[in-house]
């Protein structure tokens, strides 16, 4: 009896040693949520890194949710609900703790996320900065002013848009201030690390050294503040001033007319035929094709699996369209069914400059196509979701390389490349232009945010760039509408050209072989400027 007793216990304390050894590790971070006004759906969770825009998807079930991870770096995030009509989004900063999440879908400009030094922080100084917008309204009438201007079906009255503007950029002023001041009182709080690396945005080596000067020397090791350490030594190699990157004499231009016809609105992306005909896409998929003063040449439909985002022209004059492929989420909405459909994946759909389709593939491993080209026997294309500029080969869409380290917004990544084969990044969230080689290494850059005339204005700039032939280059800014040519001499603005786009948009702009310049308005047509050296 007492050896089947002692055997009972050794069996035990085998299956006790056994279930330890093989519990799940509990994770070292947790988002716990709850929503009211749903019961069951879906909760997306999009995460902002170095390497681009990563998601995670968690169930609904009886108003709650539940995230896990391992975050030893924090990151920034924003959770998104949608059902139906509805949606809520809220910012937070992940890290390895428990956190917790309150919101109502039925009152998305309320909602509660608890947990997490970064976060609490974080919240901290959101209060603040909402107190100085309070303030800030009170004395301008900013949200009227803005509810006034953006009436739906209404154009923003031009000086109204003006003024407006102009008081968003000293509450902007002000909310820097703020961020600056919780920088230099609180030089340990991490929170601190992630604000000076969105302060460093769009500055040079020495600024943003000054910014790391201010931290705790604690951080030194961290992964964020290594980053900004080694974005400093590669701008010290790279930024190497205007005047060593390019050699090129200036290139002059005259406004030439605008082509407003009906045949130039809705385009959505430009090409250039080695013919010097101008290949524009349209937002219904059509393509038109021009002549350099403007007239039709012809045009084609093309019949697409996908939204059409961006075209590029081959030495054999083979127009490549690609085409953003969706995936449709059914969710339900107040005991209905509604769809909505999330990006997956590119198509591209080759045709002949007379419209006859000669081929189609799927890229792999990209999600969007904002800017595309072809150079030699490579199709290149700017993935703005994913942060990057993917290389493929032309014939059957199979991968090549990958350029990382872009800084997109808005949308919008675009690119150009020379004959040397080096690729000229319109990196407008780091208000910069970068070129790489096709490996990936970058070469030289320039630019930083700024008023002056060779910096970049705005939210986000240039969103268009090109090579001239000998050497010089145009920017395209938008908001307000700025084109200009960089040179040995610094830059140079194009005169006369109004405003294209209305806020934060794309402008579509291709070079021809005469330096000729063309640029699209989805609203206003097109315009030339004209070379004149």
């Amino acid at each position: 009896m007492k050896t089947q007793q002692k055997l009972l216990a050794l069996l035990m304390l085998v299956i006790t040693v056994f279930a330890a050894c093989n519990k799940t590790p509990e994770s070292p971070f947790s988002l716990n949520g709850t929503v009211e006004g749903i019961k069951d759906g879906k909760v997306q969770l999009m995460i902002f890194g170095s390497e681009g825009l990563k998601q995670d998807t968690a169930d609904i079930k009886d108003g709650k949710f539940i995230f896990t991870g391992d975050y030893p770096d924090p990151m920034q995030a924003q959770i998104a609900i949608i059902e139906g009509d509805k949606y809520l989004y809220a910012g937070l900063y992940l890290e390895n703790t428990k956190m917790t999440f309150k919101g109502d879908i039925n009152n998305p400009q309320k909602y509660e996320i608890k947990g997490g030094k970064v976060q609490e922080d974080a919240n901290i100084l959101q209060a603040k900065k909402e107190k100085v917008a309070e303030a800030f309204d009170k004395e301008y009438g900013f949200k009227a002013m803005r509810e006034k201007l953006f009436a739906a079906g209404k154009n923003p009255d031009s000086d109204l848009l003006d003024k407006y503007l102009d008081l968003s950029n000293k509450l902007q002023a002000r909310h820097v201030e703020l961020e600056t001041k919780f920088v230099d009182e609180n030089p340990a709080s991490p929170y601190s690390l992630i604000l000076v690396s969105g302060m460093a945005r769009g500055k040079g080596p020495k600024a943003i050294e000054e910014l790391l000067s201010k931290l705790d020397p604690k951080f030194k090791d961290s992964k964020l503040f290594k980053d900004l350490r080694a974005k400093v030594e590669q701008l010290k190699t790279t930024d190497i001033g205007i005047e060593n990157i390019i050699k090129a004499e200036n290139v002059n231009y005259k406004l030439g007319n605008r082509f407003d016809k009906k045949i130039h609105k809705g385009i959505a992306y430009l090409g250039v035929f080695k013919n010097d005909n101008i290949c524009a896409l349209k937002q219904d998929g059509s393509v038109q094709i021009l002549a350099s003063n403007g007239k039709s040449v012809r045009s084609f439909k093309t019949e697409l699996s996908g939204k059409p985002s961006a075209l590029a022209v081959g030495d054999d004059d083979k127009v490549y369209i690609l085409a953003g492929l969706t995936e449709v989420v059914k969710t339900k909405y107040r005991g209905r069914e509604v769809e909505r459909r999330n990006p997956v994946g590119v198509e591209c759909v080759v045709y002949s400059a007379k419209g006859k389709k000669v081929n189609s593939f799927k890229l792999k491993d990209i999600i969007t196509a904002t800017g595309a080209r072809i150079v030699g026997e490579n199709l290149i294309i700017a993935d703005v979701r994913q942060a990057k500029i993917a290389i493929f080969d032309k014939t059957n869409g199979a991968y090549k390389s990958t350029i990382k380290g872009m800084r997109p917004c808005c949308g919008i990544l675009d690119f150009s490349v020379n004959d040397k084969n080096e690729v000229l990044v319109a990196n407008l969230g780091a208000f910069r232009v970068q070129s790489y080689d096709f490996s990936g290494k970058q070469i030289v850059a320039f630019g930083q945010r700024g008023k002056a005339i060779d910096e970049f204005q705005g939210c986000c700039n240039p969103v268009s760039v090109a090579y001239l032939s000998n050497g010089a280059i145009v920017t395209v800014e938008k908001d307000p509408t700025r084109v200009k040519i960089y040179s040995k001499d610094g830059a140079k603005q194009i005169a006369g050209i109004e405003e294209l786009v209305k806020g934060c948009s794309y402008i579509p702009m291709i070079v021809d072989s005469k330096d000729n310049l063309f640029l699209a308005s989805p609203e206003k047509g097109m315009v030339k400027c004209i070379s004149v050296n």
